[in-house]
């Protein structure tokens, strides 16, 4: 009788361990699922994915002008000597003995930062501390595109530009201005100048380029219509019921280590805020 109890026991034992390793696996896979939902947010069903694409509302023509061909360019940068970077110091004032590092000169004195790339071309800088006493006068944006420009022409850094772009930051009160130049008669998006400077005209950042560009030659290029569908069906955003009313189309050039041709779609959404998104124009075919 003790060995049949024993051996039901141990029946009983085995069947609910088994009941429990099942739910163990059925549990880890709900978990492993949903931490790759949480890792990868665009891992969904393609029925999701279809939900959150956005409505686009062209309101401008797709002609950007008869064009097949565009070259590509690769940039040439010249680098700054630790001598270019000790006068770049004292001419931004800043009083702080260089760091030599291996890219770079490195300086930083009372919240200013201060970084000349030996290579790139590139000059970095910061300023974190605010200097202005008086806060009552605020400055249009032409203003402080206009006070960036001498600001930048105080520090012997030429800034020619062709368009400035502004972008305004409510929350920090501030405005991140590219000057945008050319490459023949198409608009440069790649390397551009920027300054950031706030609503009383002080300099935040500054990232300059000295940056030569090189042709590799003419390649043909996709047409508009074909752009624009790609643009429709290839990006998804997490917004539902997502908007956007395209405004302009233009031919651009744009890109870091290869600059080459684009086409920029800009406009608005319906959640007041600026869109714009460049689409490569290379026909991969060619």
């Amino acid at each position: 009788m003790f060995q049949k109890n024993k051996k039901w026991i141990m029946i009983s034992v085995l069947g609910l361990g088994t009941l429990l390793f099942g739910w163990f696996l059925t549990s880890s896979v709900s978990i492993t699922r949903q931490i790759q939902t949480r890792l990868l947010p665009n891992s969904q069903s393609p029925l999701s994915q279809i939900k959150k694409k956005a409505t686009y509302d062209l309101n401008t023509s797709l002609y950007v002008g008869n064009i097949s061909q565009m070259k590509t360019y690769r940039p040439e940068s010249k680098g700054y000597t630790k001598e270019q970077a000790i006068r770049y110091a004292e001419i931004f004032q800043i009083q702080a003995l260089v760091q030599e590092r291996e890219k770079d000169y490195y300086f930083k004195d009372e919240g200013k930062e201060l970084i000349i790339d030996k290579e790139i071309g590139r000059i970095q800088y910061r300023d974190k501390l605010s200097r202005i006493q008086n806060k009552d006068h605020v400055y249009t944006e032409t203003e402080l595109l206009r006070q960036a420009v001498e600001w930048a022409k105080s520090k012997d850094l030429n800034i020619e530009y062709a368009k400035a772009v502004i972008h305004h930051e409510p929350i920090e009160n501030q405005y991140q201005i590219y000057f945008i130049n050319t490459i023949g008669n198409f608009y440069n998006y790649s390397y551009p100048q920027k300054i950031v400077i706030n609503a009383y005209g002080e300099i935040g950042e500054l990232e300059y380029y000295q940056i030569q560009y090189i042709s590799n030659g003419n390649y043909r290029i996709k047409k508009p219509e074909i752009a624009y569908e790609e643009l429709k069906t290839k990006y998804v955003y997490e917004e539902e019921g997502f908007q956007i009313d395209i405004q302009q189309v233009e031919l651009v050039y744009n890109g870091q280590g290869k600059i080459e041709p684009a086409y920029r779609f800009f406009g608005e959404t319906n959640q007041n805020t600026i869109f714009e998104k460049m689409i490569p124009a290379l026909d991969p075919l060619y």
